[in-house]
């Protein structure tokens, strides 16, 4: 590892920045600050951490803590999608084998729920 090295490093990913508690937490921050340090001892005042978590709750103080540089923090996703709908199925209830009467109409329906086309086929519900 070479001055040069440290100089012209751009980027320190860390992927699934997660919680670490005890010995292992301390030393992945304090390695993390010794590499900015020594960036900066060689000239490099420019590094740039990106890390990443899906699922940690206070991502800016947790980088923050973790390299002592204020991070910049994207909560929303940039990527393109296209529309998305919620769709429910309820299939027809089937009968009971030896109880001697219909599954179907043991009870209320759903409020709410329309009932269309039972029993036919998956196509025939599509008006």
């Amino acid at each position: 590892w070479t001055s040069s090295f440290w100089h012209n490093l751009e980027f320190l990913v860390l992927d699934e920045a997660h919680v670490l508690r005890g010995v292992g937490g301390s030393h992945v921050g304090n390695v993390l600050r010794r590499v900015l340090r020594v960036c900066r001892e060689c000239g490099n005042e420019n590094l740039k951490f990106i890390a990443t978590s899906a699922t940690i709750g206070n991502p800016g103080e947790h980088v923050f803590k973790l390299t002592t540089v204020d991070p910049v923090v994207i909560t929303e996703s940039g990527a393109p999608s296209g529309p998305k709908a919620m769709v429910l199925w309820q299939p027809p209830a089937l009968k009971q084998k030896g109880h001697g009467h219909d599954a179907q109409n043991a009870g209320p329906e759903p409020s709410g729920v329309e009932k269309r086309n039972s029993g036919g086929s998956f196509d025939d519900s599509f008006d």
